[in-house]
């Protein structure tokens, strides 16, 4: 019994010494401060970028400052490739993406920082390349046009960004754009008086499901013709302008509301009291906001014609009926394995504007899976039959849903993360979660659908774990005791 006893402790002697040496041998390859220095740098940078060519200046400067090889693609990718150490020469490949977007870049600086310290890192370890994509406006230009040759079958792809949650995930929605066109004749202007209407200040975004807290400026337009309408006041719209972010959140709007001068008092006080609503519900998470107007008593200064009764109040009715934000399960609808208030589907109005005799409306429409995607752009279509308008038709291609249900990398990133990471019962695994929106990985997964993909968005709480993981992750492939 003695020499059981003996040989039981000595074996878990061993067993705990093997433990803590795996714990201990690779878990502080992030320089914390030097990790800070780099997210608070982009930060501040921001603040002036005016276009992507800046922000690609901004990281190709830091690449030179380092001394750092990499190549600028002709769309715009930049792209740091690291060839395997002699002895890791038959180790998986690994890449790390992150998208680049000037007018994210201040919401992004966590995840460019991470991508940064990994594509200055020179560890001995396998095959791993860093590519920032160019997705200026958020319509993907980078890694819709990337190189498939940075993506062989035996890949490991981590699609890196961040929010407000942190977590792992191998599913995302599936994406389409699609229109609404109003026909549209100009009229002379009829009215005596007219309000300016001004929205600005808006930080925009990508598509998500944030979208019901992101203020729209089109969907505010629709709130005032409704009212003039259901008040039956007499009005013609002209020269609405939007602000818009390309495939993102638009960021204001300017809109020529003509009316009888007896009209105005009534929708002034209407629109002071949206203002202070307006503000009360997102001055404090948008502090540049600014919604105002402006009564034009000298209509010589705007435009002679306004768009016709028949498309302002197509416009109107479609601004009513399409719903913007959020699609939830409720109790009555929730299928099983989802939950209430889950978000399943996302209808975003991107931009209005007239052109060659028509209002155009876009909307980008995000959703769970194709059936949801289709049931809500028939909505949009529905919608659109109603007003007398052309039908909702999609305007590009519709990216399918992602999902990688093999996937051995998402293993093993746990795996790296609990043996990087400080346990403690707030952060003792890595959050697996399904993305309740689109991301690229649809894109990266129809190059190479052999691919092990996985989306790892970071916050600020777990920011530097997570590139410390990362790091660890990649210097560990082909090592004794290996993920």
């Amino acid at each position: 019994p003695l020499k059981i006893v003996f040989t039981t402790i000595l074996i878990l002697t061993i067993l705990a010494g093997i433990l803590s040496m795996y714990k201990e041998s690779k878990n502080k390859l992030l320089d914390r401060k030097e990790y800070k220095a780099l997210s608070t740098a982009m930060d501040k940078a921001a603040d002036d970028f005016t276009s992507n060519e800046d922000l690609k200046n901004y990281l190709t400067a830091w690449a030179d400052e380092n001394k750092l090889d990499y190549k600028v693609d002709d769309a715009g990718n930049i792209i740091f490739a690291k060839e395997a150490s002699a002895d890791k020469t038959n180790v998986n490949p690994v890449v790390i993406a992150v998208s680049y977007n000037y007018l994210t870049a201040k919401a992004d600086a966590l995840s460019l920082a991470s991508a940064q310290e990994i594509a200055a890192s020179n560890m001995d370890a396998g095959k791993y390349t860093v590519i920032f994509f160019n997705n200026e406006g958020a319509y993907g230009n980078g890694y819709k046009n990337i190189s498939s040759s940075y993506f062989t079958d035996d890949t490991k792809l981590i699609y890196l960004d961040c929010g407000n949650s942190a977590y792992m995930s191998t599913r995302s929605f599936s994406y389409s754009p699609n229109s609404i066109s109003i026909p549209c004749e100009m009229t002379p202007v009829s009215c005596d008086s007219a309000i300016k209407i001004r929205i600005s200040g808006i930080t925009s975004g990508e598509l998500g499901s944030n979208s019901g807290s992101q203020p729209n400026p089109v969907t505010a337009l629709g709130t005032l013709l409704n009212r003039m309408s259901t008040k039956s006041i007499t009005y013609q719209l002209a020269d609405v302008k939007v602000a818009s972010a390309g495939n993102m959140y638009s960021m204001g709007l300017e809109a020529t509301i003509f009316l009888n001068s007896y009209s105005v008092p009534v929708m002034t006080k209407y629109i002071d009291d949206r203002i202070e609503s307006y503000n009360k519900t997102y001055k404090d998470d948008f502090p540049d906001i600014e919604y105002s107007y402006e009564v034009v008593e000298d209509l010589s200064t705007l435009p002679a014609y306004a768009y016709s009764k028949e498309a302002s109040s197509a416009l109107n009715s479609i601004l009513y009926t399409v719903k913007n934000g959020s699609y939830k399960f409720d109790k009555n609808n929730v299928p099983t394995d989802h939950e209430v208030d889950e978000t399943y589907a996302i209808n975003s109005i991107q931009n209005i504007g007239y052109e060659n005799g028509a209002l155009n409306i876009s909307i980008a429409t995000t959703a769970y899976n194709n059936a949801y995607l289709k049931e809500v752009m028939n909505q949009n279509a529905t919608a659109a039959s109603f007003a007398d308008a052309n039908a909702s038709a999609q305007t590009g291609t519709a990216v399918p849903v992602f999902t990688n249900g093999r996937s051995r990398l998402a293993k093993d990133l746990g795996f790296a993360y609990v043996k990087v990471n400080t346990i403690s019962s707030r952060n003792i695994i890595i959050k697996e979660d399904t993305d309740k929106v689109f991301t690229p990985c649809s894109y990266l997964k129809q190059i190479n659908d052999s691919m092990d993909i996985v989306h790892l968005k970071e916050n600020e709480d777990c920011a530097s774990v997570y590139t410390n993981t990362l790091l660890c992750f990649i210097k560990d492939q082909g090592n004794f005791l290996s993920l």
